[in-house]
């Protein structure tokens, strides 16, 4: 699972889907229509997001099934975007977790039910999921952290693969991301230094520099990622970590700064960076209705909700 063809031809191959992302893109709900979500009742926030395009084909959305139209959804924007981009592997890019994901809950009921059930493998993941098994040690957490450092692996394969910069720094972002909120569950936790590192997901952030914000304190942690994404956001929310022992405004803003990085896809004529762009708007979307919706349902106030929500790619 690699691109194909990369380089100018590539871009040139790519003015059609392009093209058609453009006109995806202006139905992408923007930061208007989310407040507006937001302030409407629960069943008016459900006939919002059909009107969106988010409900089911045979009948009307209920309350109680929008995250799974909301997946649904995404699901088939996939299934769209596939179809008319030169190369699947951008789409695959985005779609490893969520066959990682179903992987992980496979194994999770194989270990649970202690019966030697049958496993959804993908494709790329064939070739190394054999060892994997095959370990007398392994156990639901063990195969988290190892399925998580495969998928990051095989995304940063694919992403150079494309010859794109773009992608490139936007899946190491992801990593990082990644990386950092479990270096900050492991000190919050008094972990050790091992144990953190050993489920750490590759990135271009080496693994001493990992190690040394963990002996640090709390207010130096930012100073060793100065030269990456996430500086302004620990910088901004290392406060609120300390004091609240909560990463969640970090989460946002980390996302926030990834977005920046795809929002770099409106700017191309032509090229994959267009379609990850959007792909990324639209993944962020589904968070912040999910975001809404979860927040409507445990009655928290407006302003929560909001103060919670991510950028809009619109």
């Amino acid at each position: 699972m690699r691109f194909q063809v990369s380089g100018e031809m590539h871009d040139q191959e790519y003015a059609f889907a392009t093209g058609r992302i453009r006109g995806m893109e202006n139905q992408l709900l923007d930061a208007a229509r989310f407040r507006r979500l937001i302030e409407v009742s629960l069943e008016e926030a459900v006939k919002l997001i059909a009107e969106a395009g988010y409900k089911k084909e045979s009948q009307d959305t209920d309350v109680s099934d929008v995250n799974s139209v909301i997946n649904l959804h995404v699901r088939r924007t996939y299934e769209q975007v596939k179809g008319f981009v030169p190369d699947p592997a951008l789409v695959d890019l985005f779609t490893l977790k969520y066959e990682v994901a179903l992987l992980k809950s496979d194994l999770r009921r194989r270990w649970i039910s202690k019966k030697e059930t049958a496993l959804f493998i993908p494709e790329w993941l064939k070739h190394r999921i054999a060892e994997l098994l095959a370990r007398e040690s392994l156990g639901p957490q063990a195969a988290d952290i190892a399925l998580d450092k495969i998928m990051y692996e095989e995304a940063a394969l694919l992403a150079r693969s494309s010859g794109s910069d773009m992608l490139i720094r936007l899946f190491d972002a992801f990593a990082i991301a990644s990386n950092l909120l479990t270096l900050f569950r492991g000190r919050m936790r008094q972990m050790a230094p091992e144990q953190v590192l050993s489920a750490l997901v590759p990135s271009t952030v080496d693994a001493p520099v990992y190690r040394a914000a963990l002996k640090a304190g709390w207010e130096e942690i930012p100073g060793f990622f100065s030269a990456t994404f996430a500086y302004r956001p620990l910088v901004l929310n290392m406060e609120s970590v300390v004091r609240d022992r909560s990463f969640e405004s970090l989460e946002r803003d980390l996302d926030n700064a990834i977005l920046v990085i795809a929002r770099e896809g409106k700017r191309v004529t032509m090229g994959p960076e267009a379609v990850a762009g959007f792909l990324v708007g639209k993944e962020f979307e589904a968070k912040n209705l999910r975001i809404i919706f979860a927040g409507k349902a445990d009655g928290q106030r407006p302003e929560t909700i909001r103060g919670r929500l991510r950028d809009s790619y619109a």
